[in-house]
């Protein structure tokens, strides 16, 4: 069946006006904005975004004269910080303009004439015949962070340096200047790195632009690689669940952890904690209102991938005896041991 979605009909960076009542929505919550002009510029046409608040539009809420106001018509607002201002990455501006803001007038008539929003995230399947995308950062910035340890694989070796793929932001290209290979005196470099072979850097400048990434290999220490192996092995699950979940269920990767992969990270501090949690709490999902074949299908590849398997133990273990009971000894000795058992004997 159909979703049901509504026309937008105001947008700023931080709130947008919906023309559907207040019931539609929950107190708080997640929705889905589409864009049908967007298809023709080879975006996406949808997009999740989060919001902290709901309201009906009218003077009751808002600063407006008594003919403006329309009970049947929602505004929901952004996250926004202890000062009030949007939080990053939580903007309400369509990909497909092209730009990170609406200034202070917001969207005019002629964008807003594309646009529509169905309550909850809504994560479409690729069409038929397609086959999704399974290729995707496992964390929500595109870029890493300056002084953050990244894994990465060595591709190839320069005279300017060594130039390596980011595993954990979708192979983004890097390099590890030479001088940043070793504290010590370079004398060949192929002794101290090889194409093929992963290795822990540590980013150093990145321009989001030109898409740079400068990493030195010489600054990490090995607290760092301690740490980071922690985390890139849980993202490694992480990644091969969704992944999973994106090829049986016919969605894009990326479209997953942008719709609720990255928002149960930000919660539960990384997304396979949260995906341990879900094995015995399934209500964590309530809240993003996902399809019920999404959310089953999750569900289940999660259990698959984390539920604890039994292990059963064997042993072959020798008993002797050398008094006068001998053998009696022996087998009343093991029919006491069967009785103070915890777990029965099959």
């Amino acid at each position: 069946m159909a979703e049901q979605t509504y026309n937008v009909i105001s947008l700023d960076d931080g709130s947008i006006t919906v023309d559907a009542p207040s019931s539609v929505f929950p107190e708080k919550g997640y929705f889905t904005m589409y864009d049908s002009s967007a298809v023709a510029k080879g975006l996406k046409r949808h997009a999740f975004y989060k919001y902290t608040e709901r309201a009906p539009y009218t003077k009751e809420h808002f600063k407006i004269k008594a003919e403006d106001e329309n009970p049947n018509y929602t505004v929901l607002q952004a996250p926004t910080d202890k000062d009030g201002e949007i939080l990053p990455d939580r903007h309400y501006v369509p990909a497909s303009l092209g730009f990170s803001t609406l200034g202070k007038k917001g969207a005019d008539k002629e964008i807003l004439s594309t646009l529509t929003v169905t309550p909850g995230l809504k994560v479409p399947k690729v069409f038929e015949g397609q086959e999704p995308n399974l290729r995707c950062r496992m964390y929500r910035n595109k870029y890493p962070d300056v002084e953050e340890t990244v894994v990465v694989l060595v591709k190839r070796i320069d005279v300017m340096g060594v130039y390596v793929s980011l595993l954990e932001y979708d192979d983004t290209e890097g390099m590890i200047l030479l001088s940043e290979l070793s504290r010590r005196r370079i004398r060949s470099v192929k002794k101290l790195i090889n194409v093929g072979r992963q290795e822990v850097a540590l980013v150093l400048r990145v321009d989001k632009d030109k898409g740079y990434i400068d990493l030195s290999k010489r600054r990490v220490s090995p607290e760092d690689v301690d740490n980071l192996e922690e985390r890139f092995n849980k993202s490694k699950s992480v990644h091969s669940i969704m992944r999973n979940l994106a090829t049986t269920e016919k969605r894009d990767v990326e479209d997953l952890y942008e719709s609720f992969g990255w928002e149960l990270g930000d919660e539960f501090g990384h997304i396979l904690d949260a995906f341990k949690r879900l094995l015995s709490d399934h209500s964590i999902l309530d809240r993003f209102h996902l399809s019920e074949d999404l959310r089953l299908a999750l569900i289940k590849n999660v259990e698959l991938r984390l539920t604890p398997q039994p292990v059963k133990v064997r042993s072959d273990f020798e008993v002797t005896c050398f008094a006068y009971e001998g053998i009696d000894a022996i087998k009343e000795a093991l029919l006491a041991g069967i009785k103070v058992l915890s777990l029965p004997l099959s």
